[in-house]
């Protein structure tokens, strides 16, 4: 049976484990002089091989406004890393779908750019997954942009990366959990990067020949002591067979790959070749503008100033990816575009954001001219910009902004944002009235004003008003300054309301060296637990001797989370007390104290772990089951598959995963009746732990695992 090698176009991935004995071949980092670049990319990505999968199903009822098809993606990806060198992922990937549309069909809506985000109902398999609408007009090219999902996009709407072993999938798992995946993966020498991913687009307007999709994966970075390359594949795939109505099943495989090296001298070249599909430029142009700032500069003014020569989009990713400018001509230009009227608004927007980033003070002038315009997506758009370019000329004019009560809240709340970087001492009394408001737009926009001044005279007065404002408390946490911290201490030391849950998480929030001195303290509180929590989350070493006393507090909630954040601290010290609260009386704090145990990795908790399997409560046997997946060994193995067969779903899935992540071949045949279970979240959780054990994908059917194993 043929092996397939798998993995996920979402998220981060995970270190797999250094390969001991691989010596790093001669594989040049940079390109070398004598080389071509198409030379070097070739030898690069012969020792990158990557393999891919894509399946898509269509779904005809719109869960969106006048949607007429929802697509949900399976995406598997894999790269074997032969390159020598660690590799490191990101985690920033996405799908585009293109299509031909009929002869004479075009896509129409108001305008190209618009997208709006939603949810998709649980029912899809898909799991709490938001999505991008996106709208074409006839000024786009055939084919391009027909669907663009963004992994961002996806995240933003409050979905984790959770690791599963060296498989990937997206799920609502808090986000603190140990072995949630961050910012990067990585992947040893010789060893496999696995990637496995579910999203979808839905789609306004559907061309029905969509015949190519592409994924494109996160930057990957090879590191040695000294140097390091960074390059993006982009994956492109083609539709296999026609399109089956009765299923609306298609699949895809893979037909060319491209590694891009991110690098000016790959990306620009891309970047200005008007022959290259209109994606792939826009793609080149916003990683030039990431990775090779400088150098891109020209083209990018080139290509943004190209009115009626580029596709407006090529031109918006142009405007969106300048940064602080280095040639004097460069603002003059941008300017003619955010004042030109008759440009398309959405260019111009970009052309006013794009001069709040290019750092040159000549611009302040114009900007104010567009505060005092009628034109609200430009006002809106010029607010952040005199933010962040720092004129303090402008400080008094957004005051007044913020002072009108005729404005828009959008454009209130903007300005006390921008303030928090212009205004100063003598703004302090106007920001003070406004902090005391009825009105909380600009209450909160003025004390956001007066943390951004940091100075002791703006601390006292958001000092004076936390007396009675949690905004007060909140905007505390945003200044790091120890007259801040002294006063939140004072406050949770005193303090016996709800407040307190507010002065936890603003000193949480603060990043000072006295924060952990300060949660330490606040353990003693009555907002302990929060305390607790937020101890363990925040991974503060130092505040860990003061968890396990909290262990034996009379209140179930505080006991429960100190064990939580006793196992996220990985207190190898706290074992003998966790293990002596596994049998107290709350099922929360068992369940509790029993994962704790599971993310120290504590042998000798693997039996009494166990025992609580036969617990006659759901989270704690579901508790008892995820712990014992980073409990490895032989009984592990052996009392997580006595409980696949659980009267309850949730104990069910989380032994499949735990098995699956211990990787035991042993677990095999008594996770394939799983993939058949009535629940698909667990049946989805077998297939995963298969994957994982056994490197293979032999579907969602028991027979066809049964007959894969027999061959």
């Amino acid at each position: 049976m043929k092996q397939l090698r798998i993995a996920c176009l979402v998220c981060l991935p995970l270190f797999l484990g250094a390969q001991q004995g691989v010596a790093p071949p001669q594989l040049p980092l940079e390109r070398p002089q004598a080389a071509s670049l198409s030379t070097w990319l070739a030898q690069v990505k012969g020792r990158l091989p990557v393999t891919a999968r894509l399946s898509r199903t269509v779904v005809t009822q719109g869960f969106y406004p006048n949607t007429q098809r929802l697509r949900v993606y399976t995406a598997q990806v894999a790269i074997d890393n032969r390159s020598g060198y660690p590799l490191q992922t990101g985690s920033d990937c996405f799908l585009i779908e293109t299509s031909r549309p009929a002869a004479g069909a075009g896509a129409t809506a108001k305008h190209p750019f618009e997208f709006t985000m939603g949810r998709i109902d649980d029912r899809l398999v898909v799991e709490d997954y938001g999505g991008a609408v996106q709208k074409l007009d006839d000024d786009d090219p055939p084919g391009e942009f027909l669907g663009l999902g963004n992994v961002h996009a996806i995240s933003r709407s409050g979905l984790m990366k959770w690791r599963h072993g060296d498989l990937y999938r997206m799920s609502s798992v808090p986000e603190d959990w140990p072995g949630t995946v961050r910012d990067y993966g990585q992947a040893s020498p010789g060893q496999t990067l696995r990637l496995a991913v579910k999203h979808e687009l839905a789609l306004i307007v559907i061309p029905e020949r969509q015949d190519q999709a592409a994924l494109v994966l996160p930057a990957i970075e090879l590191r040695d002591r000294q140097r390091s390359a960074r390059f993006r594949y982009v994956l492109l795939l083609s539709r296999i067979g026609p399109e089956d109505n009765q299923k609306k099943n298609v699949a895809w495989r893979l037909a060319e790959s491209k590694l891009i090296a991110l690098t000016a001298e790959s990306l620009l070249p891309m970047a200005g070749d008007a022959n290259l599909p209109l994606w792939q430029r826009v793609l080149a142009v916003a990683w030039a503008g990431e990775h090779a700032a400088g150098a891109a500069e020209p083209l990018l003014v080139t290509l943004a100033t190209a009115k009626g020569k580029e596709n407006d989009r090529l031109r918006m990713t142009a405007l969106g990816a300048m940064g602080r400018a280095t040639q004097p001509d460069t603002m003059p230009r941008v300017l003619a575009i955010a004042t030109d009227a008759s440009e398309h608004p959405f260019v111009r927007t970009h052309a006013i954001g794009a001069l709040g980033r290019l750092g040159d003070s000549r611009a302040t002038e114009p900007l104010l001219k567009i505060l005092q315009g009628k034109d609200e997506p430009d006002i809106t758009e010029a607010i952040p910009a005199l933010g962040a370019l720092g004129d303090k000329a402008a400080a008094e004019p957004l005051l007044a902004l913020l002072e009108d009560a005729r404005r828009p809240h959008y454009h209130r709340r903007a300005a006390g944002g921008a303030l928090a970087r212009l205004a100063g001492n003598q703004h302090i009394g106007r920001l003070t009235v406004l902090a005391k408001s009825s009105d909380l737009i600009p209450r909160l926009a003025a004390m956001r004003a007066l943390a951004g001044i940091g100075t002791p005279e703006a601390i006292a007065v958001l000092v004076e008003l936390s007396s009675s404002s949690e905004n007060a408390i909140e905007a505390l946490g945003t200044v790091d300054q120890p007259s801040a911290l002294a006063a939140l201490k004072a406050r949770l030391a005193t303090d016996t309301t709800q407040t307190s849950w507010t002065v936890v998480k603003a000193i949480a929030a603060l990043d000072t060296p006295e924060r952990s001195a300060a949660l330490r303290e606040g353990l003693a509180s009555s907002a302990r637990w929060l305390v607790a929590d937020k101890i363990g989350v925040l991974r503060v070493t130092a505040a860990a001797s003061g968890l396990p006393p909290l262990l034996k507090d009379p209140d179930a909630e505080v006991r429960s989370q100190a064990a939580q954040a006793l196992g996220r601290l990985q207190d190898r010290t706290a074992v003998a007390s966790l293990l002596a609260v596994l049998s107290d009386k709350e099922s929360s704090v068992r369940a509790a104290a029993a994962l704790a145990l599971g993310w120290i990795g504590a042998p000798s908790a693997v039996v009494p772990v166990s025992v609580l399997l036969k617990d006659k409560e759901v989270d704690v046997r579901s508790g008892a089951a995820k712990a014992l997946g980073f409990l490895r060994g032989p009984q592990s193995v052996d009392a997580l598959a006595g409980v696949l067969g659980d009267d309850h779903k949730d104990v069910r899935r989380a032994a499949a995963e735990s098995l699956g992540r211990l990787g035991d071949p042993r677990a095999v045949e008594k996770l394939i009746p799983l993939l058949e279970d009535q629940d698909v979240g667990v049946a989805d959780q077998a297939w995963q732990a298969l994957y994982h054990i056994t490197g293979e994908d032999l579907g969602s059917k028991p027979d066809a695992w049964r007959k894969g194993r027999q061959t």
